[in-house]
């Protein structure tokens, strides 16, 4: 439920006064900047409701959420937190790929920050891929291989290749099995959920969320509890796909969540099928 839906109480206003205090200035800043705007409401337009108060750096930051940076003007920032702000706004000022691409790599600025008419190049979208989080890695995964990044054989797809197959990685990212089955079905389609675009899938790539796929299994949290899972087998279960995503009907996602608890809760549960087919 967004803030215009809820009103805005003083106690929903102390809620999100409490959200913004809570972070680091880095953190905040790194959140302003990727998240720039969510069901019409900007950073401004919440500084204007909950009127926090801060001194030094913080300030700083509050000043600029509410009245831009000014004057971009002259040399970077010197405070390392104050200089990635001051990069985001060059980032709006980039004429030319290349430009953005150094503007990412210098600031270490998030996808959301790049014009989207430099999202087609690939050679923003190599330097995104330097220091991108894994879950940001695999949900691109095709929109990397549709600008020609990701290639039979090139640097980013050897790079790519061993990230999706580090067991530690997987772990780390705490995506569910369904999760990754979703990006290998819709990335081995070659083309994305909302129909944006379409790419000719790299084997190594889809090999490679294979095996994630079979990997993140063994990394479900169990919860402890008992569970009687009952799977319709019906055969309306194989037709259509789930939230769009191309090839994942309704019997795999099934088929999936229910091995996943099963893997982790055991021998803690009872699966069963039931049907609807006379």
């Amino acid at each position: 439920m967004s803030l215009a839906e809820r009103g805005s109480g003083s106690g929903l206003r102390r809620a999100v006064k409490s959200w913004y205090e809570s972070k680091s200035d880095a953190d905040l800043v790194y959140q302003a900047i990727k998240y720039q705007q969510r069901d019409g409401w900007s950073h401004r337009d919440v500084m204007r409701l909950i009127h926090p108060k801060a001194e030094g750096r913080r300030n700083d930051i509050y000043r600029w959420m509410v009245k831009g940076w000014g004057d971009i003007g002259g040399s970077v920032h010197p405070d390392e937190v104050l200089a990635r702000i001051w990069g985001f706004e060059q980032m709006k000022r980039a004429s030319s790929p290349e430009e953005a691409a150094a503007l990412v790599r210098q600031f270490n600025l998030p996808r959301e920050c790049v014009k989207t008419d430099f999202l087609s190049s690939a050679v923003v979208w190599d330097a995104l891929l330097e220091r991108m989080p894994f879950m940001a890695m695999v949900r691109n995964l095709g929109n990397m291989t549709k600008v020609g990044l990701l290639a039979p054989n090139s640097a980013a797809t050897q790079k790519v290749y061993r990230l999706l197959k580090d067991d530690d990685g997987i772990r780390a990212s705490r995506l569910h099995p369904i999760q990754f089955l979703a990006a290998l079905s819709t990335y081995s389609s070659g083309k994305g959920a909302k129909g944006n675009g379409e790419w000719t899938p790299v084997q190594s790539i889809s090999s490679a969320l294979d095996y994630a796929v079979t990997r993140s299994f063994d990394y479900v949290e169990p919860t402890g509890k008992r569970f009687y899972l009952a799977v319709d087998v019906s055969p309306s279960m194989h037709q259509g796909v789930i939230a769009g995503i191309p090839g994942l009907t309704p019997a795999m996602a099934s088929a999936v969540l229910a091995l996943s608890i099963a893997k982790a809760e055991a021998p803690n549960y009872v699966i069963r099928s039931f049907s609807s087919a006379g």
